[in-house]
């Protein structure tokens, strides 16, 4: 997004472009490692993902719960975006700064929630680890999804009482004020730079706001953004990789339509 103006295309990261190594069947084409730690290799995009990815250039906006050191360690974009938005919507990174007027808007509509600190502390699961992004997004690991849906009925419960709410994702749960959303935070990006037409792409319950909201949205089959079946949402043929091949190309077409119609 290095100018104001033209259509922006928010991209969830994690089973929306990449994937794990496992996912990748015969037939999904060529595949390259985007994201490694010193002990192992995270995930994975096909080859066709990361050329559309180049297509897409400047308009892409990774709108991601990953952290800003995830993020960072990723090589899934030939250049970084000059505009990313983190941790579910906790952070707005500009040139990889955090904007200052994203994060006192947002502290604002959070103010009547429960303080993160009060939150983590009150915590009874059997999570495997607690950690937490951008000090609002909470993120309980487990070893196991059965563990997760098991602890999900109350932690729902608490975090409602604390006016924060909880998702849970197979092997994670995720608990946020409820102010906080991917959605909110592509307004404030689409609104700040005079976007014209807005694109999405998401999997997961922590995208759907952000779907509903976009112009144009896409989930991929099979993830729990399709299955909810909200009109307005588009849904892929393909599953898994190829599904990220798919989600690319559409969104370019539909900001080609857009400039098209102008």
């Amino acid at each position: 997004m290095s100018t104001p103006g033209g259509g922006v295309a928010f991209l969830d990261i994690d089973n929306t472009l990449v994937f794990a190594e496992r996912e990748f069947g015969q037939g999904t084409g060529p595949r390259t490692c985007v994201d490694s730690t010193a002990e192992r290799r995270v995930a994975f995009a096909t080859d066709q993902t990361l050329k559309l990815l180049v297509q897409l250039g400047d308009a892409v906006v990774p709108t991601t719960a990953r952290s800003a050191e995830q993020l960072a360690r990723m090589t899934l974009f030939s250049t970084m975006p000059s505009v990313a938005i983190i941790a579910a919507g906790a952070t707005v990174l500009v040139d990889g700064v955090a904007d200052i007027e994203w994060r006192r808007i947002l502290s604002a509509s959070i103010a009547l929630s429960a303080p993160v600190h009060d939150v983590v502390t009150g915590l009874n699961v059997r999570a495997r680890s607690v950690s937490v992004r951008e000090g609002l997004l909470i993120v309980l690991t487990y070893d196991a999804a059965q563990t997760a849906a098991h602890d999900a009925v109350q932690l729902a419960e608490s975090a409602r009482e604390q006016r924060w709410t909880a998702r849970t994702d197979g092997r994670r749960t995720y608990l946020h004020p409820d102010a906080l959303s991917k959605a909110a935070a592509a307004e404030y990006v689409a609104r700040l730079w005079s976007a014209t037409t807005t694109a999405a792409a998401g999997d997961s319950a922590l995208d759907l706001g952000l779907l509903e909201w976009a112009d144009y949205a896409i989930a991929p089959a099979g993830s729990w953004a399709a299955s909810v079946g909200r009109p307005g949402i588009d849904v892929t043929r393909q599953q898994g990789p190829r599904a990220a091949e798919e989600i690319c190309a559409r969104i370019l077409l539909a900001l080609a339509a857009q400039r098209k119609g102008k």
